[in-house]
C-alpha cells in the first residue's frame, strides 16, 4: 500500500517504522520535514528492530497525499480539523482515512469535513506505547497491546479493512459496533484532565520549589475529581442508551 502518516511525534515515527519494515510505501506529513532521515529505525521492548526507507517527507499535503491508499492521523486533537482540511483536496476517491486514537474527536470532525464520501477508521486506544528516541530518525516501541478495538464507517467492506489494519499493526483487532464506542472512552480523556485539574486549579503564577509528578504525587483530591468525572461520563452514556434504543451499543475498556 501507499500510506501517508500525518504527524511526526512518537506514534507517527513508530507507525512509520513498522509500516516501512513491511515494504509499504510510506510518506510523512510533518511540520519539520528537514529533520527527517531517509531511513528510520524503531526498536521494540524485546530488541526487535523495525527499519525501512521513507518515500517522501513534506510539510505540504499536495506533495504526500495524492495517490495514497490510506492516510493515518497521528496528531493531537486540536490539529485534527486543520489536518483534514489540508488533506481533503488531494484525497483519492477510494482513500481510507483513520486516526491513531479517536477520543480526541476524530469521527465528529471527520463527519463534518469529509462527510460520508470516504471510509473512516479510528482506534479506541493507541496501538503501541511509543516514544521518540531521536526526532525523524529513531523511535522506541515500548509496549504492544494484546488486542485493539477499531470503529469503521462508510466502508463497503469493513471486515477487509479490519484485516488490513490487523496486518499493518501486527495486533489482533476487534471491530466495534459504533463509532461512539471509540470516541467516548473513559480512559485518558478524563484521567489526564482530572489529574491536571487537581494539580493546577489553584495555580497563581508562582514557581514551585520542586517538580511535581503526575502519578507518584497523586492525591485524594485527584481521585475524587476523577470519580466525579467518571460518574458524569457514565450518566451521559446511560442517557444515550435510553435515547437511542438498540441503535447504540457501548463497550468501553
Amino acid at each position: 500500500m501507499k500510506i501517508c502518516i500525518c504527524g511526526g511525534g512518537s506514534l507517527g515515527i513508530v507507525c512509520a517504522g513498522v509500516f516501512a519494515s513491511q515494504q509499504h510505501t510510506v510518506n510523512i506529513l510533518s511540520g519539520h520535514p528537514d529533520k527527517w532521515k531517509k531511513t528510520i529505525s524503531v526498536y521494540d521492548c524485546v530488541g526487535k528492530e523495525y527499519s525501512g526507507e521513507l518515500s517522501l517527507v513534506s510539510n505540504c499535503a499536495a506533495d504526500v497525499i495524492p495517490g495514497c491508499d490510506l492516510i493515518l492521523l497521528c496528531v493531537p486533537g486540536y490539529l485534527i480539523e486543520k489536518t483534514l482540511e489540508d488533506i481533503k483536496p488531494y484525497l483519492r476517491d477510494d482513500a481510507v482515512i483513520g486516526s491513531i486514537v479517536s477520543s480526541t474527536g476524530f469521527f465528529f470532525i471527520a463527519h463534518e469535513i469529509l462527510g460520508s464520501q470516504y471510509a473512516l477508521f479510528g482506534f479506541q486506544r493507541v496501538p503501541f506505547i511509543s516514544r521518540v528516541r531521536e526526532y525523524g530518525t529513531t523511535g522506541d516501541l515500548l509496549g504492544y497491546k494484546e488486542s485493539l478495538n477499531v470503529a469503521i464507517e462508510n466502508s463497503s467492506n469493513p471486515e477487509y479493512l479490519r484485516q488490513t489494519l490487523e496486518k499493518l499493526f501486527l495486533t489482533p483487532i476487534k471491530l466495534l459496533d459504533n463509532f461512539y464506542e471509540a470516541s467516548l472512552t473513559n480512559s485518558n480523556p478524563i484521567l489526564h484532565t482530572g489529574r491536571l485539574y487537581s494539580m493546577w486549579k489553584d495555580y497563581q503564577g508562582e514557581v514551585y520549589p520542586e517538580r511535581g509528578y503526575f502519578y507518584s504525587d497523586w492525591t485524594d483530591d485527584a481521585s475524587e475529581t476523577l470519580i466525579a468525572m467518571d460518574t458524569e461520563f457514565m450518566g451521559l452514556l446511560n442517557e444515550m442508551k435510553m435515547g437511542g434504543g438498540n441503535t447504540l451499543s457501548i463497550r468501553l475498556l
